[in-house]
């Protein structure tokens, strides 16, 4: 079976996630919820900015600037360290799509992470790296583009100094 690099989890600040988790969870604002749903149109660009951003959003924007680029998230929700803004991009109206969440800690986006939907009937727009990896290409393509990463564990290799991470599913 082939390893595929299923999640670009386009973790754009590998180094804040490795920070010690606080000893409570953050309260999370009051959720301003709408559809959540985001076009490519609406998203600003499909290019994954490593270690900077997705498009309009960058790392160390505010909740509100979030809210202002990609409208109201479907979801949100509280973590040991934050909270998330959910969103679905989707270029048919939410039948196949790609889950995006936006990891907020102190009202700053600290992480932007992309996976495909449960169950999703297709791969959805056509997110990628600035070096061309998409979700769904083999890990070897991985390795080949950013070269030997310097976090690994069984289901996820990361590139630091780049600022991306990408989850490993069969």
């Amino acid at each position: 079976m082939r390893r595929r690099a299923v999640v670009a989890l386009a973790a754009l600040s590998l180094l804040a996630s490795l920070s010690p988790p606080a000893s409570r969870a953050q309260t999370v604002p009051a959720c301003p919820r709408g559809s959540g749903v985001l076009t490519p149109v609406a998203l600003g660009s499909l290019i994954i900015r490593e270690g900077s951003g997705l498009g309009a959003v960058t790392l160390g924007s505010s909740a509100a600037d979030v809210e202002r680029a990609w409208s109201q998230p479907s979801q949100c929700l509280p973590l040991q360290r934050g909270y998330t803004y959910s969103y679905l991009l989707s270029d048919d109206g939410g039948k196949t799509g790609l889950l995006l969440v936006v990891v907020i800690y102190q009202d700053r986006v600290e992480q932007i992470l992309a996976t495909l939907t449960p169950h999703s009937g297709g791969r959805g727009p056509a997110l990628r790296t600035r070096r061309g990896v998409s979700i769904m290409d083999p890990v070897q393509d991985v390795r080949r583009v950013y070269g030997t990463s310097t976090l690994e564990s069984q289901n996820a290799i990361g590139y630091v100094s780049e600022g991306v991470a990408f989850q490993i599913s069969r």
